[in-house]
């Protein structure tokens, strides 16, 4: 971050009514000054100088601050800027071109509601959004960005959350599309390291018996005559290719012969195989998993409805409905031990396998929550475990603390496998929002069987 210095050199332009500052260093914003002015122009060579500008004025709590109309003089810039924050581009000399824009920007900001400093953290950037997106009257469309984990960012989310937080951008838009403020269109879908929520993934074939990625593809050869079946490599004599069985030349592809398959050789290990086991590599922190365990994202373009349009206009109390029931399919607790007396019974008939996995959150580990945030807290926790859940699975909600899930017709291997995902998942979202890193998700997984009951 750059110093900010006592000197103060930012200077005043008017143009008819408007007035607008012009700043051509970090060091002369001044909050204070620009909230006395209508717009401000970025005159700033160093580009990265320039992204730090807007990126301080997009941060800051007044609603007239974040939300002041941002130009950026072209022309003095040494590259193009990373962020898309800003609100257009000027000579910093004619300024007819951006005074229209400034009218209408500043016209809806006086439509928005002035808040109180709201304590969530989502919350608060969640609303700083819905107000950009409002005032700008825009579809906020998601651009691909090399400097994001996600490789992907929005216009204004860039200036609020720093690149190695990228991950929260999904959190804020994914919480606004859950109430209703805005209405999303998938544009992409991105696949996550579980470590590091990066999607700088590299996939890779592997030996599926030492894992090495050290291995060679090898066509197979179907000689028609003789039905002979082997690696290219064995029919290869000379300049030709001659069958090992039947000593016959092989002319033509399709007439003598063809290619039905391939085989992999491992330099490693030596294994021959058909099927390379395909792995994940995190470039970020260089994690190697399987592929089924990644993060599946969804990457939306989206904009207002008007549920959000009356939030930015009338106030936070519309925000988050704190009297809004979990989703309809989390069973409540009595239906919930019915099916899983079904499921008993079903098990017992039928010979087939399903287990009951119980979760609970360490409570006092957990900072003391208000009725409405308890709400909030339960449906994020519920979202991300119905995130690895099939459908024919069952989920219900105790309490805010604790959570039981049916499990049907699966095996023990990946009845284990998907406790660890969950119990690691919801520690990471958990532990990241405290400053002590202790494990705080309790789980215990049992057979369906006979005798077992809901706890």
């Amino acid at each position: 971050m750059f110093k900010l210095h006592q000197l103060n050199t930012a200077k005043s332009k008017r143009y008819q009514e408007l007035q607008f500052l012009t700043i051509e260093s970090i060091n002369e914003y001044d909050s204070e000054k620009a909230h006395a002015h209508d717009a401000i122009i970025l005159n700033i060579k160093n580009a990265l100088e320039a992204e730090e500008s807007i990126n301080l004025i997009r941060q800051q709590t007044s609603v007239s601050d974040y939300l002041k109309p941002i130009f950026i003089s072209k022309e003095s810039l040494n590259r193009q800027l990373r962020t898309r924050s800003y609100d257009g581009f000027t000579d910093a000399v004619n300024l007819q071109a951006i005074a229209q824009t400034t009218r209408k920007i500043n016209e809806r900001i006086s439509k928005v509601y002035r808040t109180k400093t709201i304590n969530d953290y989502k919350q608060q950037q969640l609303f700083k959004v819905l107000a950009f997106t409002f005032t700008r009257n825009i579809h906020l469309d998601p651009y691909t960005s090399r400097y994001s984990k996600l490789g992907y960012s929005y216009p204004f989310l860039d200036a609020l959350i720093e690149e190695e937080h990228s991950q929260e951008i999904l959190e804020i838009v994914e919480l606004g599309l859950r109430e209703e403020l805005f209405s999303g269109k998938i544009n992409d879908k991105i696949h996550l390291c579980t470590s590091c929520s990066s999607s700088y993934i590299n996939i890779r074939e592997t030996c599926p018996k030492c894992h090495s990625i050290d291995i060679t593809e090898k066509d197979l050869i179907h000689h028609f005559r003789c039905a002979h079946i082997a690696p290219m490599e064995d029919f290869q004599k000379e300049d030709n290719l001659t069958c090992p069985k039947c000593d016959h030349k092989l002319r033509h592809i399709g007439i003598d012969y063809d290619k039905p398959s391939v085989m992999y050789n491992c330099n490693t290990c030596h294994h021959e195989f058909q099927e390379p086991e395909m792995k994940s590599y995190c470039i970020d922190c260089h994690k190697e998993d399987e592929i089924h365990h990644l993060v599946e994202k969804k990457i939306y373009e989206f904009s207002l409805t008007p549920k959000g349009d009356e939030v930015v206009k009338y106030g936070l109390e519309k925000l988050i409905n704190s009297n809004e029931e979990i989703p309809k399919d989390v069973l409540s607790c009595s239906f919930f031990k019915l099916m899983l007396q079904q499921e008993i019974e079903r098990a017992t008939n039928h010979d087939i396998t399903s287990f009951h996995l119980k979760m609970n959150i360490n409570k006092n580990q957990v900072p003391q929550m208000t009725e409405s945030t308890e709400v909030g807290f339960k449906k994020e926790i519920i979202s991300i475990i119905k995130g690895y859940l099939l459908s024919s699975d069952l989920i219900t909600a105790v309490s805010a603390y604790e959570y039981q899930i049916l499990l049907t017709n699966t095996d023990i291997h990946k009845a284990n496998e998907l406790t660890g995902l969950i119990t690691n998942n919801l520690n990471k979202l958990i532990t990241d929002n405290l400053s002590e890193q202790n494990e705080t998700i309790w789980s215990e997984l049992k057979p369906i069987q006979q005798g077992l009951k809901m706890a």
